[in-house]
């Protein structure tokens, strides 16, 4: 086994058990069952005396799924078929969204923090930061036409204003992954650490909340709206405020002005970056939500089991609708990107005509293409596939229902 062994209880629901960066969800009294083995690095000599000296207190049954969980144990498997592995759920699913990983914040302050605010966490407060967001949002179409009308606007986009821009909408980001954090925490189980990594081609901010795994459908999807609704509110709120500052009349040159303006900006982005995370095409808030909701942890994959006829015609339009969105999103990006490195080296001052200049978007380009079109040939040809085999699937069901 890699690592030491970590048990975390729950008040009402599966305890849960860590080892080796594997989650594993199991019912309280074989968690109680392990608590002697917590801290410790298993080996097969520590794990056989553990078992024969329970053996006496558990049920036939709870032994036999005892000595499962320890053979996942000691071998380290994350197995998606296990009755206890939650990386067969989306929980672990979500860790493997993202090709690069950056830890940021551990996940002892992580959790220490969500702690402290997961009163926000409840229904009525998402709901309440909802529409605490929606009305800063719209606050600027309450203010009389004539006030409006004075807003200081800079002239031109200063670099201060883009880099508090950019720290105020890094602020509302993470504020949004302490959402999903603090949703977890409400519901008993711990929240991992927050980092940064790449999401097909594009940079994000992500939150290890593994054991979602082990709530119930309701429970995921207060998990997977709460970033949503705490970033809508923070933004929101800075929205509000600078267009409140900017109705002055301030100087547009002025550093509040200057404060406001980022603060709009700020807003502004992080409106954009909250529904570009509920898109359901894109392994972001919207598509865990459909997940959870569905009951499917995957729905790039094909269906296994019994499933509704209309689950899977959903799926199968819903695999096509998000092959035709990835390619038009990825050949806006290959095609934008001279566009952007254009607007980049004229706002720090270099040569936009320079040969080194336009060689160096051009590479730029390529590699973005080629970054992108790894992935998309691996999830478009996987989509496709799977679509094409539940409608076999589909098809043979319905043949045989015409003959019985």
């Amino acid at each position: 086994m890699q690592g030491e062994l970590s048990v975390t209880p729950h008040p009402d629901g599966d305890w849960l058990v860590t080892t080796g960066g594997t989650w594993f969800a199991v019912p309280p009294r074989l968690g109680r069952a392990l608590l002697p083995l917590q801290g410790i690095r298993l080996d097969r000599a520590s794990v056989g005396a553990f078992l024969d000296g329970v053996e006496s207190s558990l049920s036939k049954d709870e032994i036999v799924s005892l000595e499962a969980l320890a053979h996942l144990l000691l071998s380290g498997s994350s197995c998606s078929r296990s009755l206890f592995a939650l990386s067969g759920s989306n929980g672990g699913a979500r860790r493997r969204a993202l090709w690069l990983r950056i830890p940021m914040i551990p996940g002892r302050l992580v959790g220490l923090i969500a702690s402290k605010i997961r009163v926000l966490a409840s229904w009525p407060a998402l709901t309440a930061l909802v529409l605490l967001g929606a009305g800063g949002y719209l606050l600027p179409w309450l203010i009389p036409d004539s006030e409006r009308a004075v807003v200081g606007v800079p002239q031109t986009i200063s670099g201060t204003v883009v880099v508090l821009s950019l720290l105020l909408f890094l602020i509302t980001a993470l504020w949004h992954e302490f959402g999903h954090a603090a949703a977890l925490s409400r519901q008993g189980y711990p929240p991992g650490g927050i980092g940064a990594g790449l999401l097909f081609v594009i940079p994000v901010l992500f939150a290890d909340v593994t054991p979602i795994g082990a709530l119930p459908r309701k429970g995921k999807a207060r998990v997977d709206v709460a970033g949503v609704c705490f970033q809508v509110g923070l933004g929101g709120v800075l929205f509000a405020l600078g267009s409140l500052v900017g109705n002055q009349g301030i100087a547009g040159g002025s550093w509040p002005n200057i404060l406001a303006t980022s603060s709009r900006s700020a807003g502004i982005m992080a409106l954009a970056a909250v529904v570009w995370s509920l898109f359901p095409f894109i392994r972001s808030d919207g598509y865990w939500l459909m997940c959870d909701l569905l009951r499917v942890p995957n729905p790039e994959r094909p269906l296994s089991g019994s499933h509704t006829w209309r689950l899977t015609w959903f799926l199968v339009v819903y695999r096509l609708l998000n092959v035709a969105f990835l390619l038009i999103v990825a050949g806006v990006i290959s095609f934008r990107i001279l566009h952007l490195w254009g607007i980049l080296i004229e706002w720090l001052g270099w040569p936009t005509e320079s040969y080194a200049m336009t060689r160096t978007g051009r590479i730029l380009q390529v590699m973005v293409m080629a970054l992108m079109g790894f992935g998309l040939f691996r999830r478009v040809t996987g989509m496709l596939r799977s679509s094409w085999m539940d409608l076999r699937r589909l098809g043979n069901g319905r043949f045989e229902n015409r003959i019985s």
